[in-house]
């Protein structure tokens, strides 16, 4: 549900120089691209870049006035959303369901979990990466029918360790997976696990062509992500390790957002089905509107038609100058004419 806002133009230019146009645009339901587009359009002049950092540093940048033209035109916003289907899928019983488990953590060792121990599917994804060759930044990429891991040869068996553990706690909650998906709820949930770059001190570097090139190397820092694309809710779907919170404390609630996430697909089938069931009944509407509109103009088409050949036909009978036809007498000729006419008739009941 939205609730539309009215401004005027005098008003919309108060707010534009009252915050950055990335803060106000979320407020009045409108990207700050639309925001700058609208303000061009209806001449309402914008802060320039360096405004606002002036005006953090107490330096009362001028303002530009507002040009003339009519201050009291109005324009109207959808105003900022108000998701209600994040408040259902936090309601979800799944969700509610899920929420118990944050209450009792996934025991992890914190010893190496030996190679004999992994999952199958992990012990896959090692064999394809010591198999495959690194990319311009040196990460390695399994892919197939295992987990889909990107790291460097050094944190390939810490990215396995994470995998393992994913995968293991899915079957504990009571879900199945399948190559690099979690299937949860009769949804297909995909994970990646992947190793976060660093550009490097002298990332610009001048070639002979004027043109500049990034450098990048591992970081030794994993990123857990859930990839799709979900319009429905609002839920983290990223994770990352750091030297006090390694990444196998966030599985948990890696987990929670999982079942999240295949909520958040339900929704959006739900809604895509009603979207199409809504298309469906307005292109019957239209082609119910447009049958109407044929036999509308069809019985305006007749009606005029009946009347010209009864006004045709009076003619004849008073002038007595009946035209050649295959009867036996004009009589029954006008007789057929005029039977002929009330059948065109849309009137004639």
């Amino acid at each position: 549900m939205t609730q539309a806002i009215e401004l005027t133009r005098k008003e919309l230019y108060d707010l534009v120089w009252q915050m950055p146009l990335w803060k106000l645009a979320p407020k009045l339901g409108i990207s700050d691209r639309g925001l700058a587009k609208l303000c061009h359009r209806h001449e309402i002049p914008r802060p320039p870049m360096g405004h606002w950092q002036r005006v953090k540093e107490s330096k009362l940048p001028s303002q530009d006035p507002l040009p003339f033209g009519s201050k009291e035109t109005t324009l109207y916003f959808r105003g900022p959303s108000q998701d209600d289907t994040q408040h259902l899928i936090k309601a979800h019983p799944s969700v509610l369901e899920a929420m118990t488990w944050l209450e009792k953590p996934y025991n992890i060792a914190q010893a190496p979990i030996l190679d004999k121990k992994l999952h199958p599917a992990v012990k896959q994804a090692l064999t394809e990466l010591k198999n495959a060759w690194p990319d311009q930044y040196g990460l390695k990429q399994s892919g197939g029918s295992s987990p889909f891991i990107t790291t460097s040869p050094e944190m390939a068996g810490k990215a396995a360790q994470i995998a393992h553990h994913i995968l293991v706690l899915a079957s504990k909650r009571g879900f199945t997976t399948s190559s690099n998906h979690i299937h949860c709820h009769g949804e297909l949930v995909p994970f990646k696990i992947r190793e976060k770059l660093n550009r490097l001190p002298s990332a610009f570097k001048k070639k002979s062509s004027d043109k500049t090139e990034l450098h990048f190397e591992p970081s030794g820092l994993l990123l857990l992500s859930i990839e799709g694309y979900y319009s429905e809710g609002n839920f983290k779907r990223n994770w990352t390790s750091s030297p006090s919170e390694p990444l196998e404390s966030h599985l948990d609630a890696f987990m929670l957002s999982v079942v999240k996430a295949s909520v958040s697909k339900q929704y959006r089938k739900r809604h895509e089905a009603e979207a199409r069931a809504e298309q469906e009944k307005q292109r019957q509407i239209k082609a119910f509107r447009q049958q109407e509109i044929e036999g509308l103009e069809a019985h305006c088409v007749n009606w005029v038609k009946a009347n010209r050949l009864s006004e045709f036909l009076n003619t004849v009978e008073q002038s007595g100058c009946y035209p050649t036809h295959g009867f036996t007498t004009n009589q029954d000729w006008l007789t057929w004419a005029r039977r002929y006419a009330l059948q065109l008739d849309p009137l004639d009941l």
